[in-house]
């Protein structure tokens, strides 16, 4: 019974990560042969709400917002960087170090530096 409950958990674990997805841009993070992601973060002025980009070490276009999806492939908006950190803890990522800078008019750019879970 022992070995059953322990194959199980480990399928239950494999499985959990094998369903993680992160799009951004159409691209699958989860799928790249990277280990760490930074978590950027822009708070809109008076909205509440944060303009979220991931950089994965991509090009990145400064022209246009970033779409980011999840398992579901619809895109995902975030309130706050916490429910964007929840988020990606979710999807096979934890937190490493953070850093906020601010701006003259007291805006603010968060940067988490998260690394993919150990499987």
């Amino acid at each position: 019974m022992k070995i059953f409950l322990s194959a199980l958990c480990l399928f239950l674990v494999s499985v959990t990560y094998s369903f993680s997805q992160v799009y951004v841009e159409e691209v699958n993070i989860n799928e790249l042969d990277i280990n760490y992601c930074e978590l950027v973060g822009f708070n809109k002025y008076l909205l509440g709400k944060v303009n979220i980009t991931i950089d994965y070490g991509q090009e990145y276009k400064f022209s246009k917002l970033q779409l980011i999806k999840g398992p579901s492939g619809k895109p995902v908006e975030f309130e706050s960087m916490v429910e964007a950190l929840n988020f990606m803890d979710k999807n096979g990522w934890e937190y490493v170090d953070n850093k906020v800078l601010t701006g003259s008019n007291d805006d603010a750019l968060s940067k988490y530096l998260l690394k993919r879970k150990l499987k």
